[in-house]
């Protein structure tokens, strides 16, 4: 699995804090309420994880690997965006599709 910078960490969680306060639960626990965004964010790295394999093109994937490998984020986020085009409007789309299904449940 991909580290998510500190960057994407951050924005993940405005993310996931603004879904949460979409769903509007009913709980002034708070604890409950850090369970359920600590889950939620995890969720949400894993989709958009697996959303940018998808849109990374196969023959790409033998150099990715080796990437991951050696663990280097900015090596990384460049081969990105670099084999996947137009990625933020991919990732977009990965985190509304995240959304849109968290949100029917």
């Amino acid at each position: 699995m991909m580290q998510t910078t500190s960057e994407t960490k951050k924005l993940l969680t405005e993310f996931v804090d603004k879904l949460v306060a979409e769903k509007n639960f009913n709980t002034a626990d708070e604890e409950v309420l850090a369970e359920i965004k600590a889950d939620l964010l995890d969720r949400a790295e894993i989709h958009l994880n697996a959303g940018l394999l998808e849109a990374l093109p196969s023959t790409a994937m033998p150099e990715f690997e080796r990437l991951l490998d050696e663990g280097n984020n900015d090596h990384i986020k460049k081969f990105l965006q670099q084999h996947i085009p137009n990625m933020e409007v991919v990732i977009a789309k990965i985190l509304l599709d995240f959304k849109s299904a968290y949100l029917l449940r």
